[in-house]
């Protein structure tokens, strides 16, 4: 039983070697990357929603679009009550700070996506994130 406990373990580290070798020669490649691309924040204070949302771009001449959204939880399902755009160019962070009057009683939440360009215009990125959860 300890021999196949030690040839398990002796399995597992060159399949861990093997796996690092090839990530190094860039044989591997992520299915997709920057996904910390996008951020999204929501916070509720005094019937205001502050909603902060930003898709930053990992190269200087990439280009980037956001969109974010302000959604409410209503009857058991998600809808979206605000919308807002921006973009930003030559690798700066796309970034959009809002607010916008809220009701009580409800849960609300942040959506922002994005896309990040190459120079040539192909979409390199799609990156996306939720913010927590904020009941008011």
């Amino acid at each position: 039983m300890k021999k196949l406990g030690i040839l398990v373990t002796l399995i597992f580290v060159l399949l861990g070697l093997s796996i690092a070798q090839a990530w190094a020669q860039g044989e591997l490649q992520p299915m997709y990357n920057g996904t910390n691309a996008a951020t999204a924040t929501l916070s509720i204070s005094g019937g205001t929603a502050n909603c902060l949302g930003k898709v930053k771009p990992s190269g200087a001449t990439q280009s980037a679009s956001i969109s974010m959204k302000l959604q409410q939880k209503k009857d058991g399902r998600w809808t979206t009550i605000a919308t807002w755009t921006g973009s930003a160019s030559n690798g700066s962070t796309a970034s959009l700070s809002k607010t916008k009057s809220v009701a009580k009683g409800y849960e609300y939440r942040v959506y922002v996506s994005g896309t990040i360009k190459n120079s040539d215009g192909s979409a390199a990125e799609k990156p996306s994130k939720y913010s927590s959860t904020v009941s008011y």
